[in-house]
């Protein structure tokens, strides 16, 4: 930063003197020329003339907002404290395990991470466990072992990379090199190397990360279910959570119930639910990760899981179908005093059924009705019986229905039995008829 303002500020005090007014006791006068120039009229007319010097200023203002985002850096070394199995690489062989280059020491050649003479492409990295916007990486290679060429690159899922910064014809056995602001946030860091500088292998001294700000965890709370809450065993419990993130995105949400884990969900709103299979006392609770792999614990609800009432523990879920083994009754609504007593009842509903098809198997169907014994009431006995009764032989009255209801399918049974009975009636009839018409003919041809 200090290089860049010797650099620049005797620019800048040029374009101040030499574009300024002149103050003296006669009053301001137009500012004078520099180098001979004519004096500029305004500040319009210097830009017009001096296009070089609008360049200029743009490259100024770039090269600010770059010293700004440079010298947010922390002096911290992240590498501090990460335990030994954070650093991964290409070879992990004995002492020359991939921690010793990243070690709170300087380095050196008995405490470093090596290639065990292997040159062409190896690799060497960091898992940080949460991501960070790395603004400074220096590297201390050995003086003979260093890369001719290599690749910083960062990821938060060891599948999808995004490469920071490519070096090539490398000379330098020690460097320090500044990362954008704009490189993005990692959990994972590995340096790829290619082409050593005695080709015979590499070997890493030290390698320290500097970030300008840490990563903020998201928030997650559950919403469902509430702590304390009861549900009876094969119950589906709704477990719901609210997650969000001020600083990248959300990645994901998992759903626990003590240490196992249920579901893992991509998508708000975040929703799974769980059907315990044995009773007990579970603590239910979510885990919220970011896309830079912070994450963050909800609350716990604890909950209870009671077993099913009698009268519900032989129903079984099979696939789309509700299973019953037991041999009670289902009633639907309050249950109808003209259910009681009905040894055979098994479904009960107190209210309206709307179906597009219903399928009775009946017993007794009325086709004997034709069989050639079958004994039809003389038609004066019915009409006696209808005088009586106000309905017809064998049908229930309204009171009767009224009161006990009425047997789809006997009911069904009795009404086509009174259709095929007074087709026989008809059919009787129509034979008398055709018998007086054929006296009636007898009785005129005789008269003739």
């Amino acid at each position: 930063m200090n290089l860049f303002r010797q650099r620049i500020s005797p620019i800048l005090l040029y374009i101040r003197v030499c574009t300024a007014p002149r103050v003296s006791a006669a009053g301001i006068s137009a500012p004078t020329s520099c180098s001979g120039e004519q004096p500029f009229n305004s500040i319009k007319h210097f830009f017009k003339k001096y296009t070089m010097y609008r360049t200029l200023l743009r490259i100024i203002v770039l090269l600010l907002i770059a010293a700004k985002s440079y010298s947010q850096c922390n002096s911290t070394n992240l590498t501090a404290g990460l335990p030994q199995s954070a650093a991964f690489g290409s070879v992990t062989s004995d002492n020359l395990e991939p921690w010793r280059a990243f070690d709170t020491g300087s380095g050196s050649d008995t405490t470093k991470w090596g290639s065990n003479g292997a040159n062409g492409f190896q690799w060497v990295g960091l898992d940080f466990g949460q991501a960070f916007d790395v603004c400074t990486i220096t590297v201390k290679w050995s003086t003979t072992a260093y890369p001719v060429e290599y690749l910083i690159k960062g990821s938060t899922d060891y599948v999808h990379w995004t490469s920071i910064k490519y070096v090539t014809n490398n000379t330098k056995s020690s460097d320090t090199i500044a990362i954008s602001s704009t490189a993005g946030n990692f959990s994972v860091y590995e340096i790829d190397l290619v082409n050593s500088s005695n080709g015979a292998g590499y070997k890493l001294y030290d390698c320290k990360f500097y970030s300008r700000a840490a990563n903020q965890s998201p928030d997650v709370s559950l919403t469902a279910p509430a702590n304390g809450a009861s549900y009876i065993l094969g119950t589906g419990i709704p477990i719901t959570a609210a997650a969000s993130d001020t600083d990248g995105g959300m990645r994901k949400v998992e759903f626990y119930h003590g240490d196992t884990l249920l579901l893992a969900d991509s998508t708000a709103p975040y929703v799974y639910t769980w059907t315990p299979t044995v009773t007990g006392t579970f603590r239910v609770w979510a885990k919220a990760y970011d896309i830079y792999g912070a994450t963050s614990a909800s609350d716990t609800s604890t909950i209870t899981v009671t077993p099913a009432p009698a009268y519900m523990r032989n129903w079984l879920l099979n696939g789309n179908n509700i299973n019953n083994s037991n041999s009670g009754t289902v009633f639907i609504g309050a249950v109808p005093t003209t259910s009681r007593g009905d040894t055979a009842l098994k479904l009960s509903v107190n209210g309206n059924i709307y179906a597009k098809k219903l399928t009775v198997t009946q017993l007794n169907w009325a086709d004997y009705v034709f069989d050639p014994g079958y004994k039809l009431l003389p038609l004066q006995e019915v009409e006696t019986f209808i005088q009586q009764n106000k309905h017809l032989p064998e049908m229930p009255s309204a009171k009767q229905t009224a009161s006990n209801g009425l047997s789809v399918g006997d009911n069904q049974a009795l009404l086509l039995k009174k259709i095929e009975e007074l087709t026989l009636y008809i059919i009787q009839h129509d034979k008398e008829i055709a018998n007086l018409k054929n006296q009636l003919k007898e009785v005129r041809k005789n008269k003739k």
